[in-house]
């Protein structure tokens, strides 16, 4: 088990070299690893009851992973693509710097929430805008909206996959990313 995240397991060959890694969230599972780790999968698979199994290309907690044999690609972009701009009539727009009614701050939040979500699992370059906008919320303005629009408008009109390469002498299908520090 993963010390840094406990629903990561891995497994090491005999000379402590990682063959094998599988994830787990509530009942999904992600798993890659070398021929030899299909062992271990096939154990797993006998003791659990197993639901629908895909490969090469799926979703795991709303990323979407697309695999072959030397790489390895995580992205969002049905997610991005469902995300819709806060609406705000053109003479609003105009008071950037009028604070936010109620209802606007709620969807300001939710805005935030969503796109620090997308920033921190797939989209590295938006992290910087979107933390921005996000040490804002307390005293929001209407420019807020504006930015938080235009940053929809980049993640959606600038797509971004990360790749994950084969660099080391055998393939391990699968990258884990965690942001958690250690103790």
């Amino acid at each position: 088990m993963s010390k840094v995240e406990p629903a990561v397991f891995y497994w090491l060959d005999n000379d402590n070299c990682v063959y094998g890694i599988l994830a787990c969230h509530v009942d999904d599972f992600v798993w890659g690893g070398t021929a030899a780790f299909d062992a271990v999968v096939a154990k797993i698979r006998a003791s659990l009851s197993m639901g629908k199994e895909t490969a090469k290309a799926f979703k795991y907690c709303g990323m979407e992973l697309e695999t072959n044999q030397q790489e390895i690609y995580l992205h969002q972009e049905s997610y991005i693509d469902s995300l819709t701009p806060i609406e705000i009539g053109a003479e609003r727009a105009m008071e950037k710097d009028a604070g936010l009614t109620p209802s606007e701050t709620s969807a300001v939040r939710s805005k935030v929430g969503q796109l620090l979500w997308v920033a921190h699992q797939s989209r590295p370059d938006l992290l910087f805008d979107v933390t921005k906008i996000a040490n804002n919320r307390s005293c929001g303005t209407v420019g807020d909206i504006l930015e938080i629009n235009k940053v929809i408008e980049k993640a959606k009109t600038t797509p971004s996959r990360l790749k994950f390469q084969n660099f080391a002498r055998v393939m391990i299908n699968l990258m884990l990313l965690s942001t958690q520090m250690l103790p």
